[in-house]
């Protein structure tokens, strides 16, 4: 199991992750390479468009900003990009 695995899995949980670390620069100017950053469980009923999120996109794991939120066939859909 790979480390964004094992975190997606404590957040999962209900645990906070303290000072996780993501390599990139994709997040610029809000979020630095291996920054840290605390993770916390969250109600994806409450999530909003210019949320930053923890999530799986086609196997791997990233964090972004929601961009946009829509229905689809009574599934909410979460649209995410990197920071501009």
């Amino acid at each position: 199991m790979s480390k964004a695995s094992m975190i997606a899995q404590r957040l999962q949980q209900g645990q906070t992750i303290e000072k996780y670390r993501e390599a990139g620069n994709s997040m610029l100017p809000i979020l630095k390479s291996n920054q840290p950053v605390t993770l916390e469980p969250i109600n994806t009923a409450e999530l909003k468009k210019g949320d930053i999120v923890f999530c799986k996109v086609k196997g791997n794991y990233y964090t972004h900003k929601i961009s946009a939120i829509k229905i689809q066939k009574n599934t909410m859909k979460y649209q995410i990009i990197k920071d501009l």
